[in-house]
């Protein structure tokens, strides 16, 4: 969980599957980022979400976008997810569109709104 609350990882834990999240909802110390995990895990189960975006993110733009609060650079980002810089740049470009958003800082604005991150 530490390093995940280091690299605001919610989404690896979230998709870790929900015996994943019941253990972290069953950890004896409470955090901002539990919170985070649980809320994103309940968030994903309401049909609310999912109607709020017309073509939703697939799995590799949704591990992209759990790095982007992180301000980690294209290339630290391409290597954790062992790809070269232009596929981040594409899934980036990707997750902008669909989130119509004009650059970082506002797709991690957005994304938040919509509970992503």
């Amino acid at each position: 969980m530490a390093v995940g609350e280091r690299h605001a990882l919610v989404e690896v834990f979230v998709r870790a599957g929900e015996d994943v999240v019941e253990m972290i909802s069953r950890s004896a110390a409470p955090s901002g980022f539990r919170d985070l995990v649980l809320n994103r895990a309940r968030q994903l189960r309401s049909p609310a979400l999912v109607a709020q975006m017309v073509d939703p993110l697939t799995d590799r733009e949704m591990e992209v976008l759990t790095y982007l609060p992180s301000r980690l650079t294209n290339a630290e980002m391409a290597e954790r997810c062992f790809v070269s810089v232009n596929t981040i740049k594409t899934h980036m470009a990707h997750i902008y569109q669909k989130l119509a958003a004009p650059n970082r800082t506002v797709a991690i604005s957005r994304a938040r709104e919509l509970g992503l991150l």
